[in-house]
């Protein structure tokens, strides 16, 4: 899944389709490594303001965000990667 997402990169609203396999940086700055810079429910926002939806259900928003909070707790490095997305079974669009 993830050498698909990578050799055309459409992950962010820029769709820069770059090859971050390769060691290109994306539009975005950011190369192979997925950061989440930030993990929040936001339930009042209009979609017209947020955006697209970043997950598919709440449910996984709410999973990633425990993630990163039992991470942070314990002092462990807190960037959500494709492997913990996978693990956690939630398919990124």
């Amino acid at each position: 899944m993830r050498e698909e997402l990578f050799k055309n990169c459409t992950l962010c609203p820029r769709k820069c389709n770059v090859n971050r396999l390769e060691g290109k940086r994306g539009y975005c700055g950011m190369d192979s490594t997925i950061r989440a810079a930030r993990a929040a429910l936001h339930m009042w926002e209009e979609p017209c303001i947020s955006g697209k939806k970043p997950f598919k259900e709440k449910r996984d928003a709410e999973q990633v965000g425990q993630l990163v909070m039992k991470r942070m707790k314990s002092r462990e490095n807190y960037t959500v990667t494709l492997a913990d997305l996978e693990s956690l079974r939630i398919k990124i669009k």
